[in-house]
C-alpha cells in the first residue's frame, strides 16, 4: 500500500511540474489555460484525496479522531495560506510571470527531491512505532 501511494505522490508532482511547463510554454489562449488549469486542478485532487486518506487512516489509532482530523485539515488550510501570502508578496513585488512560473517550478522540483528522504525517515520512525 505504502509503494502505491507514493507512485500517487510522484504522479501528482509530474502533473504539477508539467503544469508550470505548460504555463511558461504556452500562450494565453483559452486552450492553453484548460491545459494547465487540467493538469494543476488534477494534481491537486490527487494530493487532497491522499491527503484524506492519510488522515482517514489516522482516525483508527486515536482516542480523539476530531482532534486528529482538526489538526490535519488546519495543516492543510496554513499551508494553502503560506503559498497564498507568498504568492501575493512575490507578484506584489513585480516580477514576471515567467519568473514567477519558474520560481513555483524549483520549489516543486526541491520538493520531489526531499520527498523521497522524508518517506524513508518516516517508514523508519513508524516501524517501531504502534501505529
Amino acid at each position: 500500500m505504502n509503494r502505491k501511494r507514493s507512485f500517487v505522490l510522484y504522479v501528482h508532482m509530474a502533473m504539477i511540474m508539467s503544469a508550470f511547463i505548460a504555463f511558461m510554454l504556452l500562450g494565453r489562449k483559452e486552450t492553453d489555460y484548460l491545459i494547465v488549469d487540467t493538469l494543476m486542478l488534477g494534481a491537486c485532487g490527487i494530493f487532497d484525496l491522499f491527503w484524506c486518506s492519510i488522515l482517514g487512516e489516522m482516525l483508527d489509532y486515536t482516542n480523539n479522531p476530531s482532534k486528529v482530523f482538526g489538526i490535519g485539515l488546519s495543516a492543510n488550510v496554513l499551508g494553502v495560506l503560506c503559498g497564498g501570502v507568498l504568492g501575493i508578496a512575490v507578484t506584489s513585488a513585480g516580477v514576471p510571470g515567467a519568473e514567477i512560473a519558474v520560481i513555483a517550478l524549483c520549489v516543486v522540483c526541491v520538493t520531489l527531491v526531499l520527498l523521497p528522504l522524508l518517506n524513508r525517515r518516516l517508514v523508519l520512525l513508524l516501524k517501531s512505532h504502534t501505529y
